[in-house]
């Protein structure tokens, strides 16, 4: 793996299942990430999506997760097809769904427009760690001013 620590596999994880098995055996479960785009349903559950975000593969977040974390994926990253770059917060629903389903650590992704966005994700969310993007791009804050913002609420952050 030409340097990489992990891999993030989505559209394959959900059509190719055993492609999670293959890797986690060869590349060991800590270096595959499986990513899971989700949309709210009507009925307000959560469905994932593939293709990024563009097809519905009818499956239920939870369902996919524990899936994907029985064959050997060691973390998820889940985002919020809605919130993506909306800056107004992750969806903690979502969110709290795929923690309550696996015992692996869930990334949370998609709205960050805040530190504080970051807190709830993980504090009410149970995410193990955030993603961001929009934040960085859109506004004047820094990494290093959010990290400061995070340890203030008594999170570790990496220096």
């Amino acid at each position: 793996m030409a340097g990489a620590d992990k891999v993030s596999i989505c559209t394959a994880a959900i059509e190719s299942p055993e492609l999670i098995s293959q890797a986690s055996a060869m590349f060991g479960s800590q270096c595959i990430v499986v990513s899971i785009d989700a949309r709210r349903r009507d009925g307000g559950d959560y469905e994932a999506y593939t293709h990024a975000g563009t097809l519905s593969s009818k499956r239920a977040v939870e369902q996919v997760a524990r899936q994907v974390a029985a064959l050997g994926a060691g973390e998820l990253l889940v985002t919020s097809i809605e919130r993506d770059g909306t800056m107004e917060g992750y969806d903690l629903d979502l969110i709290k769904a795929v923690t309550g389903a696996v015992d692996i650590p869930v990334i949370a992704s998609g709205g960050c427009g805040s530190a504080d966005h970051m807190v709830e994700a993980l504090e009410i969310g149970g995410a193990s760690a955030v993603a961001a993007a929009s934040i960085f791009h859109f506004t004047q804050l820094t990494p290093a001013e959010i990290k400061d913002q995070l340890r203030s609420h008594s999170i570790p952050v990496r220096n």
